[in-house]
């Protein structure tokens, strides 16, 4: 029996997974590079926050933040990244207040958009789909950022 043999589907399958991600790769880069305000600095999540993050959101919940849920939510904030891009007439962003809040245990969550700041942004917040296998985009209400998910590898 051989193992690890590719078949044709699954070939052709990665050829066109490929291909899509260089046309949006070049889609997007192109975007970026037709506005004046090119991209500043791709910012990152503050983890140093995490025990805060998780307490805003699970703080009425039987559920506390050991070492393996603070590792697994890590690796998925690890991969969310902040970039400032003007906002353009008709762009195609999904906006943050579309994304469902994650109020089970805290109702009173409220939605970081009107004073967005990037050392303060809890991810954890929202109900992000983690484990898509393309990146996700959404515009930050009202702000120049556009919040990056890369995809699971």
């Amino acid at each position: 029996m051989i193992k690890n043999v590719i078949t044709p589907i699954k070939f052709i399958n990665k050829i066109v997974n490929f291909l899509i991600f260089i046309m949006v790769f070049g889609a997007i880069n192109l975007s970026f590079s037709q506005t004046e305000n090119h991209i500043e600095t791709a910012l990152k999540i503050n983890t140093s926050m995490l025990a805060k993050f998780y307490e805003e959101v699970y703080r009425n919940s039987e559920y506390t933040l050991n070492s393996e849920r603070e590792g697994v939510i890590k690796l998925q904030i690890d991969r969310i990244i902040f970039i400032k891009i003007p906002f353009v007439e008709n762009e195609t962003y999904k906006l943050l207040s579309t994304v469902n809040k994650m109020d089970k245990y805290n109702p009173t969550l409220n939605y970081d958009t009107s004073i967005f700041d990037t050392n303060t942004f809890n991810p954890l917040k929202y109900n992000f789909n983690y484990y898509l296998k393309r990146n996700q985009f959404f515009r930050i209400d009202d702000t120049e950022y556009v919040i990056m998910i890369n995809s699971m590898k």
